[in-house]
């Protein structure tokens, strides 16, 4: 009877959204509707599928037509659920794809990682765990890198490590199995608003991989610790629940509990509407103990149920639609083969486009090289030229700085000569002036002030000769040592020339007490130590 109320109810609310008339203000109001009808259908998902259906199919066209692809795509999800559980596999595969072709236009990564879960639950009832892993991982992935985003919350990757766990365990994959279930967990326990929720659930499974690996009283303990949740909560897992627990206690040889167990699954299917999967293998499980327990009549009841069911229509349907789905699998693995030799057409484009450009770079690298070649070959002969005419400019103003030293020398030299002949001179007219005086001595001091002349216009043309010579001497010693007086710097021009005492005292006739005094002045004037020759001082100046 609710069934149908509820079939009414789902005919009414869509009749209601194609009516002008429908009651709201405005178009804000009218969208919020549609969305209330979508959340309407999707509760009615197990209760009532075929009102969920008509729903969805309602809702999915106005969604269309205001160009709501997020909630198009969440129809097909939708529907693709419906479909799933009334055993029209082939139906929901292509809702799934169809709304994962929109959600890849979009780039919804979210409601991708949602379909690619659901096509796994599709591989998973034709035993194809292999494929169906493989969509979760992919899922998983999607999800991971939104939380990287920072765009979901780490709480989403629970049910995909749930999903992945019941996979491997499907598979005979017990240790990867576990993996996950840990992860779950331990995810579960930090983000989870139930994590007491969630550890059921992950107890449920660990229960069921041990009771495959025969340990069972852990999987006694893990089944039993789940039962009390799920019975407190009044949830519909408590059919999976009761199911393996049956399994359990048939694996240890305990009927009545085993009876107990599957007839509670049974009763909890009529009740949820759900799980009834798993009815075929009760039932035969239960004519096998009843078979034991010599318990004829329901032995057979029970076969003859578990047999029917598998004859029935529904089960026809799923062998068409396994032949159907695996058509379409292939289809859609022709799709794929195209769009990647597609990609890999653009690939090579691209790569074909990428050498080319870097021919082109590798060329102008060449061209550059060539230049730059040029220009270094030009500045390098440019600089050879350069230095060839240093060198011979420097070779010519070495040339010419010793021919300029050698004609110094020479008139060094010269002047050297000529001050000693002047000094011979001299010492000639002293003897001359010492006669005169003794035989003439009216005529000596006439005599004697010519001669004095004579020689002050001697020493000029001396001064004139040895400025010739070394035209920057009498600069440097005034810059260096601008105390000394004129007579200390004719001084130190006559120790240049090698003068000693006895010399320097005849050409500027004044004793040899006064040129030594001189020179101690010009000593003391120039700061020498008591070691310091003051003949080599000068020289080297």
């Amino acid at each position: 009877m609710n069934i149908h109320k509820n079939y009414l109810l789902a005919i009414f609310l869509l009749l209601q959204l194609n009516s002008k008339g429908f009651g709201f203000q405005n178009q804000q109001n009218e969208n919020l509707s549609i969305v209330v009808q979508l959340q309407n259908a999707n509760s009615l998902l197990n209760a009532n599928p075929d009102s969920a259906l008509l729903l969805y199919k309602g809702v999915v066209e106005i969604f269309k037509a205001s160009k709501d692809t997020t909630n198009v795509i969440k129809c097909h999800i939708g529907m693709a659920d419906v479909y799933k559980n009334k055993g029209q596999y082939s139906l929901s595969y292509d809702h799934l794809w169809e709304g994962l072709l929109l959600a890849k236009q979009k780039k919804a990564i979210f409601l991708q990682s949602e379909i690619y879960a659901d096509i796994s639950v599709l591989y998973s009832l034709f035993e194809k765990y292999t494929m169906s892993i493989e969509y979760l991982r992919m899922a998983l992935f999607q999800v991971k890198t939104l939380i990287e985003k920072k765009e979901i919350d780490p709480v989403s990757t629970i049910s995909l490590y749930y999903s992945m766990a019941v996979q491997y365990r499907k598979a005979k994959e017990f240790s990867k199995a576990l993996v996950y279930l840990d992860s779950c967990r331990a995810v579960g326990v930090e983000y989870s608003k139930d994590p007491i929720k969630n550890t059921a659930y992950v107890g449920t499974e660990k229960g069921i991989v041990s009771l495959y690996l025969n340990n069972l009283e852990e999987a006694e303990y893990h089944l039993l610790e789940s039962e009390r949740y799920f019975v407190n909560h009044n949830n519909a897992f408590q059919v999976i629940v009761y199911n393996f627990l049956g399994n359990l206690y048939q694996k240890k040889g305990e009927s009545t509990k085993a009876i107990s167990a599957y007839q509670k699954a049974l009763k909890l299917m009529e009740v949820f509407h759900t799980h009834n999967d798993y009815r075929v293998e009760i039932l035969q499980h239960l004519s096998g103990i009843y078979e034991k327990e010599n318990q004829t009549q329901l032995s057979l009841e029970s076969l003859k149920e578990a047999n029917a069911i598998s004859d029935s229509l529904y089960n026809i349907k799923s062998i068409y639609n396994n032949r159907l789905f695996q058509i379409k699998d292939k289809y859609r693995e022709t799709l794929q083969l195209k769009n990647i030799q597609l990609n890999e057409q653009e690939q090579t484009i691209e790569e074909s486009t990428l050498l080319k450009t870097r021919l082109l770079i590798v060329i102008g690298l060449l061209l550059f090289t060539l230049i730059l070649s040029g220009f270094l070959f030009y500045l390098k002969s440019k600089i050879k030229r350069i230095k060839i005419e240093r060198q011979r400019y420097e070779t010519q103003m070495q040339m010419e700085k010793e021919r300029a030293e050698e004609i110094m020398k020479i008139k060094s030299k010269e002047l050297t000569a000529n001050t000693l002949l002047f000094i011979e001179k001299e010492q000639t007219i002293k003897e001359l002036l010492a006669v005169i005086k003794e035989k003439v001595p009216s005529s000596f001091n006439k005599i004697n002030a010519q001669i004095a002349q004579s020689n002050t216009d001697m020493w000029e043309r001396f001064n004139t000769l040895f400025i010739e010579v070394d035209a920057d001497f009498y600069r440097r010693l005034r810059q260096k040592f601008p105390e000394l007086s004129p007579t200390e710097l004719k001084h130190c021009a006559l120790i240049k020339l090698k003068f000693n005492t006895k010399e320097m005292a005849q050409l500027l006739n004044i004793s040899l007490n006064s040129v030594q005094i001189s020179r101690h002045r010009i000593r003391k004037k120039m700061s020498l130590e008591r070691n310091e020759n003051l003949s080599t001082y000068i020289g080297d100046l």
